[in-house]
């Protein structure tokens, strides 16, 4: 009887331990499928995060009238982009680029036929991630196709017979200025006069038209040229009508 009690105590106790064993691995084997969901969920945020990545022409810049159009892409959008440039792979000097995922930046006042070396960089504001190109050179070829740029005007109050107008180009040039008058039918015609000047180009051309007839109106068309023979036309023409003229 007495071995009976200890065997039947024993074999409780084995059934014991396997069953804390069996909810054990239950328990474990819950934690592990709880894990791995946890790992394949982290793993599909980050592969659908894009990371940050530059291409496109970074190399290719488009050469202007000494200057550089350098544009780019990123493969999310970024808010801090610049090009840092220079004679020298050390560049010295930034230029700053437009923000979103397609990106331009313009490099100014370069002398003809110069080499530059330069690097385009790109940073996301709201993770810190930032990226560079490799280093780019350009020579410049040294000739200018660029025309030039009206960049001011003003035209004074015509009298009877004069009128003055100030002129403003962005670089040197010649004006071609043609003078004509659309006055209506049954009216005295008044010819077209093309005038140059000034024989020395500049950037800053001072107009007087002398020799107006009175009451008229005029319609004066301006042309500049720079020293490369590129032109670029006023727009719109500067229009006016001369007063009446004083008897006294």
């Amino acid at each position: 009887m007495e071995n009976l009690k200890h065997f039947l105590a024993f074999h409780h106790g084995s059934l014991r331990q396997r069953a804390v064993k069996v909810s054990g691995s239950i328990l474990a084997a819950t934690f592990l499928l709880i894990g791995a969901t946890a790992i394949e969920a982290h793993g599909a945020v980050d592969s659908a995060a894009e990371e940050l990545h530059i291409f496109g022409s970074v190399c290719a810049p488009v050469e202007t009238h000494r200057g550089l159009d350098i544009t780019w892409q990123t493969t999310t959008a970024t808010e801090e982009n610049h090009v840092m440039y220079g004679r020298d792979p050390s560049f010295g000097s930034v230029a700053q680029a437009t923000a979103g995922t397609e990106h331009t930046a313009r490099i100014e006042h370069l002398t003809s036929g110069a080499t530059i070396h330069y690097r385009v960089y790109a940073r996301r504001v709201s993770t810190g991630e930032t990226v560079q190109s490799g280093t780019c050179t350009v020579t410049l070829d040294g000739t200018d196709r660029a025309a030039p740029r009206f960049t001011g005007l003003h035209a004074g109050a015509p009298t009877a017979n004069t009128m003055e107008i100030t002129v403003a180009t962005n670089e040197p040039t010649e004006l071609l200025i043609s003078l004509t008058s659309p006055s209506p039918t049954g009216a005295t015609p008044v010819p077209e006069a093309t005038i140059t000047r000034p024989a020395t180009a500049q950037t800053t051309h001072h107009i007087a038209l002398t020799g107006l007839l009175p009451e008229v109106d005029y319609v004066v068309r301006i042309d500049a040229m720079d020293h490369a023979g590129n032109s670029v036309t006023l727009t719109p023409d500067v229009t006016f009508r001369t007063l009446h003229e004083t008897v006294l």
